[in-house]
C-alpha cells in the first residue's frame, strides 16, 4: 500500500489527514477470522470495585476517636465523617520494631522488605487502584507505617491481601536481583 499525502485539514486544530479505502486483503482476513489467542482474554471481574455506598448511620455530633477494639499489640480507633458524609475510610496502621533503625543494614533491609511487598502486591494493587483504594507506605524510626484508603466496602480486602502479603513474604531470587539496583 503506498502512503498518501494527507489533502485534507480538520477545522480545529488543522491537523492534516487523509481518507482512504481498507486493502481488500485486510478486509479478507478480518472476515476470516484470525484465530483463537490465548494472550487475548477479558479480565477476571475485579474484586475491589465496591458496590454498598451506604454509610454508617450517626447522630452528626463531631466527636473524637473512640478506641473500639485493643490488644497488647493492636489498638483500633473509629471516628465518624460526619462533615462530608462520604463512604470512605482511612485505615493507618503502624508496625513498631526496634530493629528498623538499628543499624544502617537495617534500615536498607527494610527498605528492601517494602520494595518486595510492592513488587509482589503490583497486580493487586492496580485493581485497588482501579477501584479508587489506594495503598501506600512509608519508614520511620520506629518502623513501618501502612495507609490505605477508599470506599469503606472494600477496603478490609485489599487490607488483608497486604497483611497476608507481608506474613507471607516471598522474595523470589530474579526480584531481589531487580530490586537491588534500585
Amino acid at each position: 500500500m503506498r502512503r498518501e499525502r494527507a489533502r485534507r485539514k480538520e477545522p480545529w486544530f488543522q491537523t492534516a489527514y487523509s481518507v482512504l479505502d481498507v486493502p481488500c486483503e485486510w478486509d479478507d482476513r478480518w472476515r476470516s477470522g484470525f484465530g483463537e489467542n490465548a494472550d487475548l482474554h477479558v479480565p477476571t471481574p475485579n474484586e475491589f470495585i465496591a458496590t454498598d455506598f451506604s454509610i454508617l448511620s450517626n447522630d452528626g455530633v463531631n466527636v473524637p476517636p473512640t478506641l473500639v477494639h485493643e490488644t497488647p499489640g493492636c489498638k483500633l480507633w473509629y471516628r465518624p465523617d460526619v462533615k462530608f458524609k462520604v463512604p470512605k475510610a482511612y485505615i493507618c496502621a503502624n508496625l513498631m520494631t526496634p530493629l528498623s533503625n538499628r543499624d544502617p543494614e537495617s534500615a536498607v533491609l527494610l527498605d528492601l522488605m517494602l520494595y518486595v511487598l510492592d513488587y509482589n502486591l503490583k497486580e493487586i494493587t492496580y485493581a485497588a487502584d482501579v477501584a479508587q483504594l489506594s495503598f501506600s507506605h512509608s519508614t520511620h524510626e520506629h518502623g513501618v507505617t501502612l495507609q490505605l484508603g477508599g470506599f469503606s466496602h472494600k477496603l478490609p480486602l485489599l487490607f488483608e491481601a497486604v497483611r497476608d502479603h507481608l506474613a507471607e513474604l516471598v522474595v523470589d531470587p530474579s526480584v531481589f536481583e531487580l530490586i537491588q539496583v534500585l
